[in-house]
């Protein structure tokens, strides 16, 4: 939260491009949210680790988890796609 919306964006788009060979963005908006949680309700679907984009997988308390928002369903979240992405790259 101590990086302006600006530098955030700038680091972020040097570490897609170290890490992806990706171009910079032609614009980007970063959102900075204060209140890191989901909003609980009946029948909510979070995404999956696998976004289906090679090298990319997610893990956090929004990604795909039988857990509410908390530090434990980040965690299992983070174990998760850790566990997806070393599968991935076996085979």
């Amino acid at each position: 939260m101590a990086l302006s919306r600006e530098a955030l964006g700038a680091r972020l788009a040097a570490q897609l491009a170290d890490c992806f060979g990706l171009p910079a963005p032609a614009d980007h908006y970063t959102l900075m949210e204060k209140h890191a949680t989901i909003v609980p309700s009946p029948g909510l679907e979070r995404p999956a680790a696998d976004t289906g984009i090679a090298g990319v997988w997610l893990a956090g308390d929004a990604a795909q988890s039988p857990y509410p928002s908390t530090i434990e369903g980040s965690v299992r979240s983070g174990v998760r796609a850790a566990r997806a992405i070393g599968r991935a790259s076996l085979s």
